[in-house]
């Protein structure tokens, strides 16, 4: 996944002053975003205690911030593991 240029909103978060913060992905680091605010500040915005939000094609997705803790180039060679609390076959 690369999220650069990608407009992200902060839906929920552990701090409060960055619920509701949006703006285009600038830079993705392994523990942050940097993004340019719509009154053109630069924020730097954790990734951990986060969930975020984006818009594709009329249908709206959530991030889990804490499992994009990693370097995005090493995003594509790292395989997701899905905890669920049952087994569904």
């Amino acid at each position: 996944m690369d999220f650069h240029g990608c407009l992200l909103k902060v839906v929920s978060s552990n701090a409060k002053s960055l619920i509701g913060v949006k703006g285009i992905v600038l830079q993705d680091k392994k523990n942050v975003f940097f993004m340019l605010s719509p009154d053109s500040e630069v924020k730097i915005v954790p990734k951990a205690g986060n969930l975020f939000e984006f818009e594709l094609f009329d249908c709206s997705f959530r991030l889990v911030g804490s499992n994009l803790i990693c370097k995005p180039e090493m995003r594509v060679t790292k395989h997701a593991k899905i905890k669920t609390k049952e087994n569904i076959f």
